[in-house]
């Protein structure tokens, strides 16, 4: 199961609270359980932005955050889920998850081409293949396009320098991290965060929430 869970996590909601999910590039299969012992599962999508979850006392969660380059059986999975009423740590879990959840290959392949390359057209040239068809490969796989994982990289390297490295400058740390200027980092951050690196910079809270992802 190693190859396949990136991350096996779990949070404990002592009193109400709003935990921050930032964008990983990952799907999660999430196990809720509530102060009365219901449980709930979910599996989730590939988050575009920033957002807040709300936890009520008592509530506990336990996930398994997946590779990037995972393919998810959804209906075989929750099938056996739901009929064993599994939970996080059922002895069977693991192979259930072995069943249902493979890497995919050429989107591993794919994905890594991109972490490595600074533009579509030299991930392509990489590939062997024409941007076309690395978009139209990506888009089928992921449901996003190349630019999207390009973009969701660049940001989640930045923070993870802004988080280490608070004498560099913004200007400074914008321009080595493939951005074109300060205030282009900053709508980027926008847009994936809904706050600025500045403010990320001086924030435990949203640094905290950064986890395992597509790195």
């Amino acid at each position: 199961m190693q190859q396949l869970v990136l991350e096996h996590w779990s949070f404990h909601s002592p009193k109400m609270t709003r935990q921050i999910v930032v964008p990983d590039g990952c799907r999660d299969l999430i196990f809720l359980t509530d102060r009365n012992g219901q449980q709930q599962m979910k599996i989730t999508e590939i988050d575009t932005c920033a957002y807040g979850v709300e936890s009520a006392a008592g509530d506990h969660y336990e996930g398994f955050r997946f590779q990037p380059d995972c393919v998810i059986d959804e209906g075989k999975l929750f099938h056996y889920l739901n009929a064993c009423r599994l939970t996080p740590d059922h002895p069977t879990l693991r192979s259930i998850i072995h069943d249902t959840v493979r890497v995919d290959t050429q989107l591993a392949e794919t994905l890594q081409s991109l972490r490595l390359a600074n533009s579509l057209t030299q991930a392509s040239q990489e590939l062997g293949i024409s941007v076309r068809t690395l978009e139209r490969l990506v888009k089928n796989k992921t449901g996003k396009s190349p630019l999207f994982w390009l973009r969701l990289l660049r940001m989640r390297r930045t923070a993870s320098v802004l988080t280490a490295c608070d004498r560099v400058s913004l200007t400074e740390i914008a321009l080595n991290g493939g951005y074109c200027d300060q205030s282009h980092m900053n709508r980027e951050f926008q847009h994936w965060l809904g706050i600025t690196p500045a403010a990320f910079r001086i924030s435990p809270h949203w640094q905290q929430a950064f986890g395992e992802g597509y790195d």
